[in-house]
């Protein structure tokens, strides 16, 4: 067989396999490079952002269990999100791993177990307490999801109209307190680095490139 029919038997099965009839191209839910994550149950978030109650509505003293100081160790080998809670002296963790969201009070070796977030579809997911609500602002490492989970009531809320990116992973991040708006900057994923920034509109619920000019960092 010739070169030039090897070629073309070739670029034609590529044809099929990645480019399939029907199918959009890009970063959206409905492109091939993008999964989109099962429907969540009625009991976990909802993708109309209804609220979900997880765990117990007993305050915000209230938790699940106590962690030794051995199994709080334990956990810590595997990946984790925190956030500081400076007024109160707490420090909030997430183990997507184990599913728990934990707090820490400065001087113990113990953690108390918050909440169990397992059917929620949560991934590793960056955190930030936001002082004065006593509640963490949540969204996906990648990018993407937002959430606010209430320290209160211990209700999770979906607040984003977007999806999970898994595109800006070690992302450099920064919230303003006045509004909690979120901005991202760089982070690895969908097999490139980014050199861009973003920042969660609130309005929109969508996520924004904002262009930037000068002396750019490469990726």
């Amino acid at each position: 067989m010739g070169k030039i029919n090897r070629l073309w038997i070739l670029s034609g099965f590529l044809a099929v396999v990645m480019f399939p009839a029907g199918k959009s191209f890009g970063y959206g839910e409905n492109s091939t490079f993008y999964t989109p994550l099962a429907s969540p149950t009625p009991t976990t978030i909802s993708t109309s952002r209804t609220p979900s109650t997880l765990g117990e509505e007993n305050g915000s003293d209230s938790y699940l269990w106590v962690l030794t100081e051995q199994e709080f160790t334990k956990l810590h080998n595997t990946a984790y999100r925190m956030t500081v809670d400076a007024r109160n002296l707490r420090t909030y963790y997430y183990f997507p791993e184990n599913s728990l969201l934990v707090q820490h009070n400065f001087g113990s070796r113990e953690g108390l177990v918050l909440d169990t977030l397992s059917n929620s579809g949560l991934l590793l997911t960056n955190l930030y307490f936001i002082d004065g609500e006593s509640a963490l602002l949540m969204w996906d490492a990648g990018g993407g999801r937002v959430f606010r989970y209430d320290l209160e009531t211990r209700r999770l809320d979906r607040l984003d109209n977007s999806y999970s990116f898994r595109a800006f992973y070690g992302h450099a991040d920064l919230v303003f307190p006045d509004d909690n708006r979120i901005y991202a900057y760089g982070g690895y994923g969908e097999f490139t680095s980014k050199n861009i920034l973003i920042y969660y509109n609130q309005t929109n619920q969508e996520w924004v490139d904002i262009p930037i000019f000068g002396d750019v960092p490469t990726s």
